[in-house]
């Protein structure tokens, strides 16, 4: 048996799971993806400023199941979508190597200037920076259904010849 038979043989084992994980994993990206989407579509951008700069220590990770002690910084961004509503949200101003470290070290300074995605019908808001962090998580089983779908159905769809039109008289 040549090796381009083999590889046959183990892709026709594989189509069956691609053909069931593929479209699981895409329902599931855009029911996940959903929420998402109509916050972003239905927000409106302000433009907010840090107000407060908060330090807390703790445990930051390193990734490959190691951590590291660690001081990690919230800033308080002050917004306002009308004159007669002002808001404030919570922002990550990133993080630093050791405990107690000054708030000079933080990403968010006070009185700096963040863009801010505020949804009026939900509520709900974040800094425009965050967007991507927030719909990465998901956007990936999004990718991975269609490309197994895709790779499930490919030997169909290659089979398929196009449908003839004529018009029968």
């Amino acid at each position: 048996m040549t090796f381009w038979e083999r590889y046959k043989l183990a892709w026709n084992r594989r189509v069956p799971f691609y053909r069931i994980i593929g479209p699981l994993l895409l329902v599931f990206g855009l029911v996940r993806l959903y929420p998402l989407a109509n916050l972003w579509i239905g927000s409106h951008e302000a433009i907010g400023r840090v107000v407060d700069v908060i330090a807390t220590t703790g445990t930051c990770d390193a990734g490959r199941r190691t951590y590291y002690e660690c001081t990690k910084f919230n800033a308080k961004v002050a917004y306002s979508v009308d004159p007669s509503k002002k808001y404030v949200i919570d922002a990550k101003a990133g993080d630093t190597k050791g405990y107690n470290q000054p708030i000079e070290l933080a990403n968010l300074k006070k009185g700096d200037v963040v863009r801010v995605l505020h949804n009026q019908k939900l509520m709900q808001a974040f800094p425009a920076k965050e967007l991507y962090g927030h719909i990465r998580f998901f956007l990936i089983p999004f990718f991975f259904g269609i490309f197994f779908t895709i790779a499930g159905y490919w030997k169909y769809l290659k089979r398929t010849s196009p449908v003839n039109l004529t018009s029968v008289t």
